[in-house]
């Protein structure tokens, strides 16, 4: 079967790997991000997350064109939340994670305009954590959350993070979400839990990453969470940490490294957390990156495989 193709886009054959993977919600979904220039992107790439190469490929647009911004999945919808583009964004997006061909559409907004923001999820409700007023100004420990089985609705507030900043990287177990590492002027290896059961509680520490540092890439595998890449303030970084996600105490640990170094990238995890690609960033030469990794989540032992690229390169997108 074939799907016919979009204005300027690639037609789609189903096969029957492809078949499976629409129907064990197995696609991953990158959403905006800024082009080389400075220009930001409203482009929606779809990855086979069950495949070990491949390219992304063009499916859509989000609303509004914006980089930095958080994603968060439900088990029908996928969320992209925040970002930054002429003016800083309350926007949330919806798209279906069982559909090829899709613009994204409104589903609310946020309490607080932000960029660089972290998502978490649960199974009810998808989370922000973070984030920034203006580019390297004006920090938020903000969290709120939105209902991940409606496509209407606004962000309520649920609660603080312990520390405030941006740039962060975000994961989900069955029950916690975590936020890792960020910037308020300098970076930080903290870490920090929520219960994502619930929609009131601040974050609470869990412990430390082994290297500070911000702009990093969250996966959320079946019993570990992994943070990829970021910017260390001394240079671009490669490495994979993990911690187990069912947890609320314990230090993330070296895992490996991502294929190549690259920082601003995003993360998208298959249902079943055993598959994960970290998409796009930027290497220090300039914006806008097409890389992507694929992570094997079912081990602590990790090293990124090159599987393709973006349909177009670009660094910041957001991950669902």
């Amino acid at each position: 079967m074939t799907i016919p193709k979009q204005s300027g886009g690639d037609s789609y054959v189903l096969t029957a790997q492809k078949v499976f993977a629409l129907a064990h919600n197995t696609f991953g979904f990158f959403g905006g991000g800024v082009i080389a220039g400075g220009a930001v992107s409203n482009i929606i790439d779809l990855f086979n997350l069950t495949l070990l190469v491949g390219n992304g490929l063009d499916t859509g647009d989000i609303t509004v064109a914006r980089k930095r911004l958080a994603g968060c999945r439900g088990s029908t919808y996928g969320f992209f939340q925040g970002g930054l583009a002429a003016v800083i964004s309350n926007v949330i997006d919806w798209v279906t994670l069982l559909t090829y061909s899709q613009n994204a559409a409104d589903k609310g907004d946020l309490v607080v305009s932000r960029f660089g923001l972290a998502g978490q999820q649960g199974t009810t409700y998808g989370f922000s954590s973070g984030g920034a007023l203006s580019e390297w100004a004006t920090y938020y420990n903000t969290q709120e959350y939105i209902n991940t089985t409606t496509t209407s609705g606004n962000a309520l507030d649920k609660g603080d993070l312990t520390v405030t900043r941006a740039l962060c990287g975000g994961s989900s177990g069955a029950t916690y979400g975590y936020t890792m590492g960020g910037y308020d002027g300098v970076n930080y290896n903290t870490l920090d839990y929520i219960d994502v059961t619930t929609t009131s509680g601040n974050a609470t520490d869990k412990g430390d990453q082994a290297v500070a540092r911000r702009s990093s890439s969250g996966l959320s595998g079946a019993a570990y969470s992994y943070n990829c890449g970021g910017n260390t303030g001394g240079g671009i970084s490669n490495i994979i940490e993990y911690f187990s996600n069912s947890t609320t105490t314990g230090n993330a640990l070296d895992a490996g490294d991502m294929h190549s170094s690259r920082e601003g990238c995003a993360g998208s995890s298959d249902a079943a957390g055993g598959f994960g690609v970290v998409a796009g960033g930027g290497t220090g030469a300039g914006e806008g990156g097409a890389y992507t990794d694929y992570i094997d989540m079912t081990t602590t032992t990790v090293t990124g495989l090159g599987r393709g690229t973006l349909s177009t390169t670009r660094e910041a997108p957001g991950g669902v």
